[in-house]
């Protein structure tokens, strides 16, 4: 066998120059030196302003205690670094001496190897046939260059991790003055510095944010020279001063290109100019003037609901900063929630969707409308979300639109603004409940404002709204359930008006009673409405089948209202079926149906015939002819005597000597309210036609086909044979 001389083992050198390491030690250790006689003057007279008086004496006083325990805790700080560079340097400098040492020495065992090689007689002999002497050679070499491997990577080791703990030790230090160690621990040190020593960091830092506008709305930047300079920025963007200056210098134009040109970014939402609007129009401070421009940019239009060019644009820019922005450090929900308002606004005039993103988005930025509303309900501000939810056409844009999680979104909005307890919590609820009201219609299914599957994943959290709300809905049931409401009209807050309102209240209870189609949302609003009754009194002095006691009327009212969705739910079931069929009607005659009717006409009869069968019963047979079945109504059913027996149930026992005339209260205010709602019908289907569909045959194509065979008949036997006088037209 042969045998073959090692390679050398790498022995590479550690990264880093001691010198450079020395220099940067004699650096530290000077900046220490001045720092510590900077804090020792500072301590001394200068740490006083003898010339200042009042406020300003004092504001200045607090100012210069701070700068000197600054100074002195960095004084200590950077000694202590220069201290811990210098070790490391040392480290440094005999750990390169070392791997010095062990590369002389590969050196020599290599020429020593080699030199007892060249003492063979035959040296290519002793290397193919592996005479002993050369295998003792070569072993000795390995295991000197394993010994050598081993000691070099323990070496490197040791540097490594002294390397390491001087990092830490470096960032530490930093704490002092907010940095962290990583990347762009600058503007955090400004950002900290600024904070404590407002009186020089809010001048450099609204400075640095009019500087930052201004070099964002230069023409000549490329997409990625703009991404730095926020990248630069980020760690201030979040500044009150450094933000307020940003967004005053970007105004209402900078900030509507910002978010165009995020809007057609590949990175999207990982764009750090994302991230620093995010920031800054949290953290900007509206001024007390009514021109205010931080106030202006933060309630401008950038989507309008009128406009098509940019505008797809702008809304994909506005999801990547509402992502951006996800975390404590992003918009203002109030702010998120007037955008949502405008894309909402511009699906319910554009009737289509406000905008589209780039494919390289993550999926959950696809739908803009989706991130602003989720950042709206995530935000735990009652507040906004009610306000978002105070515009009649959100709410029909809102129940009307595909959510791709199945309404998640939109309940959780609805939940938090029925958390506002305030006017603007019961506008929202209202509109909401009339929005259902109006939007699902006996009739045509085309004509519905709102989609019955999105108005079914948002009725548990609209309930819960009611629930919270239930003045609202308690003042309209009493009003209708009396004469005077019933008969003149109610308001739209529920009042009896002199018969201006009764459309927005039929359509509050129109859409109270769909709601409580699903029984989650009626037990909320009835275990609401039942707690409202017990507090209301019940001497039913002054009270009459007319004018009933509210605290019988109301829920007797409430269950004629359920009766209404119970019977309209069955009715929007039918006219879906209704428009089902004639869909699959009309989808045969222009398909088949007209292709048979062409086909009747060829000249071959027995195809001709063919036609006409399958034109006339091929429908029938198909269910492709206009009918449906509709399975019998199985849902809840409620009447008068149900309501008189839950009043007395609920009657206190002092009262139970007036149980006749609660009942007849409780049975007249059903039958009044139910009477003002009205009883939905379904439609009916049509019978399917077997015998038109065979009068059709036999008078249409089966008679042609009699005709044309008996003047077939007559040409052959002759115009006055036996047939002739029986020829149409023949005389």
């Amino acid at each position: 066998m042969t045998v073959e001389m090692p390679d050398p083992v790498p022995l590479d050198m550690p990264p880093g120059e001691p010198a450079a390491v020395d220099d940067l030690v004699r650096d530290v250790t000077g900046a220490a030196y001045w720092l510590a006689v900077l804090a020792d003057q500072l301590s001394g007279p200068a740490a006083s302003a003898p010339a200042w008086l009042g406020a300003d004496a004092v504001a200045a006083a607090t100012q210069l205690a701070r700068v000197a325990a600054i100074t002195r805790g960095s004084a200590d700080a950077v000694r202590a670094t220069a201290g811990r560079l210098s070790t490391h340097g040392a480290l440094l400098r005999d750990t390169r001496r070392e791997v010095t040492a062990l590369r002389e020495e590969q050196d020599e065992d290599f020429r020593v190897a080699w030199q007892r090689l060249g003492q063979s007689e035959d040296l290519r002999l002793a290397v193919l046939t592996g005479s002993s002497a050369w295998v003792g050679v070569v072993a000795e070499l390995e295991a000197a260059e394993s010994r050598r491997r081993r000691r070099h990577a323990l070496v490197l080791e040791e540097l490594a991790d002294d390397a390491a703990a001087t990092v830490r030790e470096l960032a530490d230090a930093g704490r002092l003055v907010g940095a962290t160690g990583r990347t762009g621990d600058g503007g955090r040190v400004l950002a900290y510095l600024a904070a404590e020593l407002p009186g020089w960091g809010h001048p450099e830092l609204a400075g640095r944010g009019r500087a930052l506008a201004d070099a964002m709305m230069g023409e000549s930047l490329t997409p990625e020279e703009r991404a730095a300079l926020a990248s630069d920025s980020a760690s201030l963007a979040g500044n009150p001063v450094f933000a307020t200056a940003l967004v005053r210098g970007l105004g209402e134009v900078g900030v509507g290109l910002l978010l165009q040109l995020l809007g057609q970014d590949p990175d999207g939402p990982d764009n750090p100019l994302a991230g620093v609007l995010a920031s800054a129009l949290g953290a900007a401070t509206p001024g007390p003037s009514a021109h205010d421009g931080v106030a202006a940019v933060l309630g401008a239009t950038y989507v309008r609901a009128d406009e098509r060019i940019g505008a797809a644009a702008t809304a994909a820019g506005m999801a990547a900063v509402l992502l951006a922005g996800a975390g404590s450090a992003g918009l203002r929900p109030a702010t998120a929630g007037e955008w949502a308002r405008q894309l909402l606004v511009r699906e319910h005039v554009q009737k289509m969707p406000a905008g589209t993103v780039p494919v390289a988005w993550p999926s959950e930025a696809a739908d803009p409308v989706a991130v602003a509303v989720q950042f709206v309900a995530r935000s735990g501000d009652p507040e906004a979300a009610a306000a978002l939810l105070g515009d009649e056409r959100v709410w029909e844009a809102l129940l009307v639109r595909f959510w791709g999680d199945g309404g998640t979104a939109l309940g959780d909005l609805v939940a938090e603004a029925g958390r506002e307890s305030g006017p603007a919590g019961d506008r929202a609820v209202r509109l909401g409940l009339e929005t259902i009201g109006a939007g699902l219609v006996e009739g045509d299914p085309a004509d519905w404002t709102v989609d019955r599957d999105v108005v079914a994943a948002v009725s548990p959290a609209l309930g819960d709204a009611v629930a919270a709300h239930v003045d609202l809905a308690a003042n309209a049931l009493g009003a209708v359930a009396s004469d005077d409401g019933a008969s003149d009209g109610v308001a739209s807050d529920g009042v009896a008006s002199g018969g201006g309102g009764g459309e927005a209240s039929g359509d509050l209870l129109k859409g109270l009673g769909y709601l409580t189609v699903d029984r989650q949302a009626a037990a909320a609003v009835e275990g609401a409405l039942s707690e409202w009754a017990g507090m209301q009194s019940h001497d039913l002095a002054g009270s009459s089948r007319a004018h009933p006691l509210p605290a019988v009327a109301v829920p007797a009212a409430y269950l004629a209202v359920q009766e209404y969705g119970q019977r309209l739910n069955h009715a929007l079931d039918g006219f879906e079926l209704q428009e089902e069929a004639e869909n699959k009607e009309r989808l045969w005659n222009w398909t088949a149906g007209w292709v048979l009717e062409v086909v009747s006409y060829v000249p071959v009869k027995p195809v001709a015939v063919a036609a006409d069968v399958l034109g006339a019963y091929g429908p029938l047979f198909l269910d492709m002819d206009g009918t449906f079945e509709q399975l019998p109504d199985r849902g809840l059913r409620h009447d008068a005597d149900m309501a008189g027996a839950n009043a007395l149930a609920a009657l206190p026992p002092d009262l139970t000597a007036r149980a006749d005339a609660v009942r007849a209260q409780a049975e007249a205010s059903y039958r009044r309210t139910a009477g003002w709602l009205g009883d939905p019908v379904a439609p009916t289907s049509p019978e399917k036609d077997w015998v038109g569909a065979t009068l059709d045959l036999l008078t249409g194509g089966m008679a042609d086909m009699g005709i044309d065979e008996l003047r077939d008949r007559a040409e052959r036997e002759g115009a006055h044979g036996r047939f002739g006088g029986l020829l149409p037209g023949r005389r």
